[in-house]
């Protein structure tokens, strides 16, 4: 898909080494699902249940034009209160990795990402799609 543009935090890469469970967390809640300072509580809250099951959590994202698995609290904090945060699907994502934007996966995206480099489980807030 788009290796060139994938970093993986080395926390993801030792759990993934190891065979430790993971799992694959969407970024659009932070940014466009929910307003601030909520959505960082909520990405927070979410990361810290999978780490109490004791699974590995991977909120996956893009910052500045590269896809990020397992982001750091900083790009949770961009994709919060930045203005300009893209929402990506998959018929869309090349744009952002093209224009360095900074961006939020969707449901699709994320699975599509996480299982690119064998994260076989997902969480997200909910699935959106159909609007009145």
């Amino acid at each position: 898909m788009f290796n060139k543009y994938i970093k993986i935090n080395p926390k993801i890469i030792d759990a993934l080494e190891s065979k430790k469970p993971i799992v694959a967390l969407e970024s659009t809640l932070i940014s466009h699902g929910l307003p601030y300072p909520e959505n960082i509580k909520v990405a927070n809250e979410s990361i810290k249940a999978v780490e109490e099951s004791g699974s590995i959590a991977a909120t996956i994202g893009i910052i500045n034009g590269e896809i990020k698995i397992g982001l750091e609290n900083k790009d949770i904090e961009i994709l919060a209160t930045s203005s300009n945060v893209q929402k990506v699907s998959l018929h869309n994502i090349a744009l952002s990795l093209f224009n360095k934007q900074n961006a939020a996966t969707t449901v699709a995206t994320s699975i599509k990402i996480a299982s690119k480099i064998g994260i076989s489980f997902f969480a997200t807030g909910g699935i959106g799609g159909v609007h009145l």
